[in-house]
């Protein structure tokens, strides 16, 4: 038998690198789309560095694309004229580049001022319970009270019917713009909440706005049935407007801790704020089934590197570590489940130290052990270009070592058998004699102590997968 060596790519020491055992849960099958994503947001339209900076990612082979969210207050500065520069370039450079987009709206605090200066819409005066977002707030200014300085944060309230004709407004503008591009991943579905929507909390300051304040609970009205019918109201227009697109939602399990019914203040325990959170999480994807025939898309935006954020993937009775993550772990086997990181984006711990690539590879194995499809990064830590730290080079194995996961490197024996023409099995047509081959009983699997890149099987045709396993010093020839 005529055999001839071909090249192949060792990559024992690099995974060995690897603290942590990535194995993805044992029944997930990746889809094209899946993987890594930059996010970028759209705060201004002049910034020369934007376009550098998604075409930087880009053109990165383990980035499948980037996750835009758009504000509002930019977008359409003046009603009804909008300016498309940063949109348009963010959708054009996903297209050019082959990759995939996922857009969304900010609204809420990012809403345009000439909406919020409406005599006719009813507005919210409230401290963020986040203070960068107070500081984002399309209105915001620094209000003492005795001792105390707030920032105060104005919006529409997200039930005003004024508000929401020109959200919807603004949401059919984005649709017949960009809404036959086979790039667009998914639509994130821009909802009621204080933080321009992205995802279902609704994080008040309460002590501090009812300083600021002293009717607010009255002035803000929320009740949980309030704000789920406001979460469906959006969803209903989302899916009647971008009606080519998949969508996704962004879960919190802080949807609300105070209310106001019956003339009276009342709390909501974390159980009920939970239950707020499942209502909507299920409207959206009973929706998505009904109105898409697929399902939805459930975001966690606070992905981080706890090493107990998840317990063991592969068992179905574990139970995560927080009501935050239950509520993508109980969906699991509905939605796609996609993460936004909370901590990547300040790499640095308290001191200014940047984290450790271990720290940061328990973030990307926490996002794929808990059925991530989506992983979204901030842009510092895809690329370094104009951002203080410069040493961002350390975490690419972990992002590369993510993308060879996401497109499904683990390898079905019957799916590469069947691209086989002629003969049994790859192990067959490589060795031909069964007492050749290099590991009898484990074909090609992967396993992160050995793993070896397959370039090319001559004659056969291309490997259906793109890994095998080999035991250490084998040598690998190619029949042909």
């Amino acid at each position: 038998m005529n055999r001839a060596m071909v090249f192949i790519v060792f990559l024992a020491a690099g995974m060995g690198a690897f603290a942590l055992d990535w194995k993805p849960p044992v029944d997930l099958v990746y889809r094209d789309g899946d993987g890594v994503y930059m996010s970028t947001y759209g705060s201004t339209t002049d910034d020369p560095t934007f376009t550098n900076k998604i075409n930087a990612a880009l053109s990165l082979s383990y980035i499948s694309g980037i996750a835009h969210y758009q504000r509002w207050n930019t977008l359409e500065p003046s009603e009804g004229q909008f300016d498309w520069r940063q949109l348009d370039g963010a959708v054009q450079a996903a297209a050019l580049h082959g990759k995939k987009i996922i857009i969304g709206l900010q609204a809420g605090v990012m809403s345009p001022q000439w909406l919020i200066d409406r005599a006719d819409v009813e507005h919210i005066d409230f401290v963020h319970g986040n203070v960068g977002w107070s500081a984002w707030s399309t209105v915001n200014w620094t209000e003492t009270v005795g001792t105390n300085t707030y920032t105060v944060s104005r919006m529409p309230l997200p039930w005003d019917d004024v508000y929401n004709e020109c959200f919807d407004h603004v949401l059919e503008q984005i649709a017949a713009r960009y809404g036959d591009e086979s790039c667009i991943e998914f639509v994130n579905v821009c909802g009621p909440s204080v933080s321009a929507g992205v995802e279902a909390n609704f994080n008040v300051n309460w002590t501090a706005s009812r300083a600021v304040d002293l009717d607010f609970d009255e002035h803000l009205g929320y009740t949980v049935a309030k704000y789920i019918r406001a979460w469906e109201r959006s969803v209903d227009a989302h899916l009647q407007i971008f009606t080519n697109a998949a969508l996704g939602v962004g879960l919190h399990s802080s949807t609300g801790a105070y209310g106001f019914e019956n003339n009276a203040v009342v709390q909501y325990s974390a159980a009920d704020q939970m239950d707020t959170a499942r209502a909507i999480r299920d409207y959206f994807l009973q929706q998505h089934v009904a109105q898409r025939g697929d399902r939805g898309v459930v975001r966690n935006c606070g992905l981080s590197d706890s090493e107990s954020l998840w317990g063991d993937p592969d068992s179905t009775d574990d139970k995560p570590a927080s009501n935050f993550t239950a509520l993508q772990w109980e969906v699991r086997d509905f939605a796609w489940i996609g993460y936004e990181s909370g901590t990547v984006s300040s790499l640095n711990g308290s001191d200014g130290t940047p984290r450790s690539v271990d720290e940061f590879e328990t973030l990307i194995h926490n996002g794929i052990t808990g059925y991530g499809r989506h992983l979204e990064l901030k842009v510092p830590d895809i690329v370094s270009n104009l951002w203080p730290h410069a040493a961002y080079a350390a975490y690419q194995p972990v992002l590369e070592e993510a993308a060879r996961i996401m497109s499904n490197a683990r390898i079905d024996e019957s799916t590469i058998n069947a691209a086989v023409t002629g003969n049994v099995d790859w192990n067959s047509a490589i060795w031909g004699d069964p007492a050749n081959f290099p590991t009898l009983g484990n074909n090609y699997i992967h396993d992160d102590s050995s793993v070896a890149n397959l370039i090319g099987l001559g004659e056969y045709g291309s490997f259906a997968g793109d890994s095998l396993r080999l035991d250490a010093g084998s040598v690998f020839f190619n029949k042909g």
